[in-house]
């Protein structure tokens, strides 16, 4: 045997805190006629103590902040993280559909 060593050995405790992802939790975006906001979607919505990524189905970010001026139909992702701990919660998806505003039609008088 070689490299042998009898040394005394340092033990030292640490505290270690486990900090919980984040539930989202979203609801069915109803139709909307020209515009939809995202947010509306989002059970709990808490823009204090969490930052909300949204991105469209490319992956692109829609809005990090605030998404009300949605205006294509399609499907929608969200996460939100924990500004505080980091902790990010699964991503969740919000279907929109945007309806066209109906034309108003033409109203003559006798």
């Amino acid at each position: 045997m070689d490299d042998v060593v009898f040394a005394p050995v340092f033990h030292h405790d640490i505290a270690v805190t486990l900090n919980p992802n984040p539930v989202l939790t979203v609801t069915a975006a109803p139709s909307s006629c020209a515009v939809y906001n995202l947010t509306t979607a989002i059970s709990g919505y808490d823009p204090v103590t969490y930052t909300y990524v949204f991105k469209d189905s490319l992956g692109n970010v829609v809005s990090t902040t605030n998404a009300q001026a949605i205006t294509q139909s399609g499907n929608y992702s969200v996460a939100a993280q924990n500004k505080i701990t980091g902790c990010v919660s699964a991503s969740k998806t919000i279907t929109v559909t945007i309806n066209t505003v109906p034309v108003k039609p033409n109203v003559t008088s006798p």
